[in-house]
């Protein structure tokens, strides 16, 4: 922690924007509703399990009104299809979020989940409850995604970091995100 608090208390006077993000249902929420539902790659995903579900739907039904039996084949593949979202989409994203805030709490011993993010020029520090420290440098971050309360922070590892939009301590969101943009990432 000591090294935390040096190196903060050196930035103190750099620190352009300041956030805090208090971890919660909703948030993870949110997060996994881009994960498992808005994601680019799991969108195609989604269009084209539907459009395969509509083109075995139309040989079923093209089979049966010319009065051909249909293979028992096509009907398992249209009862996968039409498991697909709730069993690969709806039951993940529910279970997901109930795991993340029964860790939090089993982590945090009870203690709130509040992350504190302070934005200076060359970096983003992040700071959670339970000592730990994270640094991020811009040039480690592809893009970020806005949702209805938060701001995705996504890095080309995938590691995705909550900036709460309300949260803001130092600046406001706005002047953050076209921060953002001058250091190069793209805000969607």
């Amino acid at each position: 922690m000591d090294f935390v608090t040096e190196a903060t208390d050196a930035r103190e006077a750099d620190v352009r924007f300041e956030n805090v993000c208090v971890r919660t249902e909703r948030t993870y929420r949110e997060l996994y509703q881009y994960v498992l539902f808005k994601a680019p790659r799991q969108i195609v995903a989604t269009v084209i399990m539907a459009v395969l579900t509509c083109v075995v739907i139309g040989v079923i039904v093209v089979g049966i009104v010319g009065g051909k039996s249909v293979p028992i084949l096509l009907w398992g593949l249209l009862a996968i299809l039409l498991m697909y979202v709730p069993f690969f989409k709806l039951m993940p994203y529910r279970s997901y979020v109930r795991f993340a805030v029964a860790r939090d709490a089993e982590l945090l011993g009870g203690q709130e989940a509040r992350l504190r993010l302070c934005a200076t020029d060359s970096q983003i520090d992040i700071f959670a409850p339970s000592d730990e420290y994270t640094l991020v440098k811009y040039s480690t971050l592809k893009l970020a995604k806005q949702t209805r309360g938060y701001l995705l922070l996504i890095a080309y590892d995938n590691v995705i970091y909550t900036v709460d939009r309300n949260g803001f301590t130092v600046g406001t969101y706005e002047a953050f995100c076209d921060f953002l943009r001058e250091k190069g990432i793209q805000i969607r």
